[in-house]
């Protein structure tokens, strides 16, 4: 009695110093600002989260999807935050933290539970807490759907394995419950009937000891609930998902090569971290293509050849897989081909598997508890490090984007930076990044959507002088670069942008020959 009371009090002590952990690590997001991306549409200016709770907004939100996405869940949460804490920054990025924080502490009590090795997986967790690839989902208020798909498909695998050892079948549909609920935050979670696999090899094993129809079979209403909300997703975001046609198949293996190997690189190596378009996401293609899938096949072969001795390392590889697979590019869809925020689930597996192998091996040399405690806390000590000094970066637009919009940056940031510049007035330096951006690249659809909120703002701001008698020199006057914008405009069938812009610039002009 008295060592399960310590050891439930360890567990205790544990599981609180992670979430507060973690809670430490991120408060500093408490107090940040929107991101121009995504943030506002969400939240601020979003029509259902604007009032708060209100039954119109729920029916709207459960109803069919909205901002092509249908994930009432999260919209649910984002009315919560604004009945709660209004609709300032603050709360919603409070809520991130607490989330992420509860994640941390769920990851622990599924590892722990199922493989009573309470260090590893405390490691485990912690590193999964603290790696930089976390920043992202947690310090961009957008990035909620991440962390509520985390925690429902976090709950659902706890109830599940509940069900593997009672076979109580109240466990079995609340674990399917759950697994609703993610998918209602977000259709990621499609991916978690694989991930039921990947724990029934380990921690759970039970591969060897249940027969394999019966382990198809009792996934069988996952699979369905999957396919359901997967033909809700691609109907939802049929605007941004890309005509099979139009990608070849040497294409998508290059997507998918570049998907995997940059989420590796960036486990391992974890630099450079930041939001980028597709367009401009460098890809793996042609033969070094064909070598990264040889690459990945190989992962896969050793990790099935080592699944004898080390049944988490292949457990934790095809969570990874698994979990990546609706965001590999085998179907291309969405703004970006590859983001932080897409490793919220994957890593949980690959994390957790590549700790206990590590321990496993720390084990069986024997004597090697310090230097099992001395590795893990370098790695910790590493990842906390790199953590504190990204998430500042997501203070505001300006200060994660600044850094990238220099002369010869992304294009992509150029847009985004021009777009908040412009939203604060700054319509010369904006319009200035925009045209960095442009001629850089014309067909980005995220630059175009930019370019034309841009025109809305330059007409309403002349607009705005004309009517106050404002000198028009004090403002943004280039004529030349109005009419380059308006035969762009022209170019890309914005007509009406197109005379906007034109209209503006002849504005200008007239105000010179008066001026003169």
């Amino acid at each position: 009695m008295t060592s399960r009371r310590s050891a439930g009090e360890n567990h205790l002590l544990l599981a609180t110093s992670l979430f507060f952990g973690a809670l430490f690590l991120y408060w500093q997001s408490a107090s940040f600002g929107f991101i121009r991306i995504d943030d506002l549409r969400y939240t601020a200016e979003s029509p259902l989260v604007r009032g708060g709770l209100s039954l119109d907004s729920l029916w709207r939100a459960f109803s069919a999807p909205y901002e092509n996405y249908f994930i009432p869940l999260t919209w649910l949460s984002f009315m919560t935050d604004a009945e709660i804490f209004g609709l300032g920054p603050g709360g919603f990025h409070l809520t991130n933290v607490i989330l992420h924080s509860i994640n941390t502490v769920l990851l622990f009590l599924f590892l722990s539970m199922n493989t009573q090795k309470t260090r590893a997986s405390f490691v485990a967790a912690a590193l999964f807490a603290a790696h930089p690839l976390r920043v992202e989902a947690v310090a961009w208020i957008s990035s909620r759907k991440d962390l509520l798909c985390g925690l429902f498909c976090l709950i659902s695998l706890i109830l599940y394995s509940e069900w593997t050892r009672d076979g109580r079948k109240s466990r079995y549909w609340l674990a399917l419950l759950a697994a609703a609920a993610a998918l209602l935050s977000k259709p990621a979670a499609v991916a978690l009937p694989f991930l039921l696999f990947a724990v029934d090899l380990w921690p759970l094993k039970r591969i060897n000891g249940i027969a394999k129809g019966r382990l198809f079979y009792e996934k069988a209403p996952f699979f369905a609930l999957s396919a359901f909300f997967s033909a809700l997703a691609v109907s939802g975001q049929s605007s941004s998902l890309v005509p099979l046609s139009e990608v070849t198949l040497p294409e998508r293996f290059s997507l998918v090569a570049t998907t995997y190997w940059h989420y590796l690189q960036k486990t391992f190596l974890p630099m450079g971290l930041g939001l980028e378009s597709a367009t401009y996401t460098p890809r793996i293609e042609g033969f070094w293509a064909f070598l990264a899938l040889v690459g990945l096949a190989a992962v896969t072969w050793l990790a099935f050849w080592a699944a004898r001795r080390f049944p988490e390392l292949l457990s934790g590889w095809l969570w990874f897989v698994a979990a990546l697979l609706p965001v590999c590019g085998l179907v291309p869809l969405g703004v970006n081909m590859v983001a932080d925020r897409f490793t919220y689930l994957p890593h949980m597996g690959l994390l957790a598997g590549l700790v206990f192998v590590a321990a496993g091996m720390l084990e069986k040399r024997g004597g090697a508890i310090l230097a099992g405690y001395a590795l893990s806390a370098a790695a910790l000590a590493f990842a906390f490090s790199l953590s504190f000094s990204q998430i500042p970066k997501w203070k505001d637009t300006v200060t994660l984007f600044s850094p990238r919009a220099g002369a010869g940056g992304s294009p992509y940031a150029k847009a985004v930076l021009a777009d908040e510049l412009a939203s604060r007035g700054d319509l010369g330096e904006a319009a200035r990044l925009l045209d960095e951006a442009i001629r850089q690249n014309t067909s980005d659809l995220i630059t175009r959507d930019i370019l034309g909120r841009f025109a809305l703002r330059i007409h309403e701001d002349w607009e705005i002088k004309r009517r106050m008698g404002a000198d028009l020199k004090r403002g943004f006057d280039h004529a030349g670069t109005l009419e380059y914008f308006g035969d762009l405009l022209g170019k890309m069938g914005l007509a009406d942008l197109s005379e906007k812009f034109i209209g503006a610039a002849s504005l200008v002009r007239s105000d010179d020959i008066l001026t003169r």
